[in-house]
């Protein structure tokens, strides 16, 4: 009769396949309002990040491409349809300025966001709206009209990435897959206005 003995390799072997599975470092967006985060999900390297807003002045659409490189928030590139106004009309250091028409695409410049501050405006000023892909666009001028939201992409464990944030009255709260709104009442400052006004530094 065989006798078959126990080897512990196996469990030992599948016991540091889901720890390391879990403790995997992965880049987390992080998207917090009033210092306190409400999203926090895994992205990839190279993952996007497309800002859209109206000018003030211009009347004119703008949109501010950012990416995800090396846990940090790279300005790609920045997409106008007029000059005027403070707009940018040439190149940066570091950068390439190509014309498309109906945009100018002024890419590069090596600009790092640590992290980025995000002023929303409102239906009248700004109608901002971001958009992740693949998601489809969100309407951060309904969401959270002139709140101001920070940014950031920190590096953790793959695990964290699964713990879901719980939803607060102070907040935009995830639900599923969507974002609920602010509440008028939830409005802390009540500022309007969409200027960015991020903490940039060169790379």
């Amino acid at each position: 009769m065989r006798c078959y003995r126990f080897r512990p390799t196996i469990p030992f072997f599948l016991l540091c396949s889901i720890a390391a599975f879990f403790c995997w470092p992965v880049d987390q967006l992080v998207v917090s309002l009033q210092g306190t985060p409400f999203l926090r999900r895994s992205v990839p390297p190279g993952q996007r990040l497309v800002f859209r807003s109206i000018h003030s002045v211009q009347k004119t659409p703008l949109e501010d491409e950012l990416v995800v490189s090396g846990g940090r928030l790279w300005g790609w590139e920045e997409r106008t349809q007029s000059h005027n106004a403070g707009l940018p009309t040439e190149a940066p250091r570091n950068g390439t300025f190509l014309m498309v028409p109906p945009w100018m695409h002024i890419r590069g410049g090596r600009r790092v966001f640590v992290p980025l501050r995000y002023r929303v405006g409102t239906d009248a000023l700004g109608v901002n709206r971001l958009r992740i892909p693949p998601e489809g666009e969100r309407d951060l001028y309904r969401l959270c009209p002139g709140q101001l939201l920070t940014f950031q992409v920190h590096r953790g464990p793959l695990g964290i990435c699964w713990i879901p944030s719980p939803p607060r009255r102070t907040e935009i709260a995830r639900e599923g897959v969507g974002w609920r709104r602010v509440q008028p009442g939830e409005t802390l400052h009540g500022v309007r206005g969409t200027a960015c006004a991020p903490h940039e530094t060169e790379g």
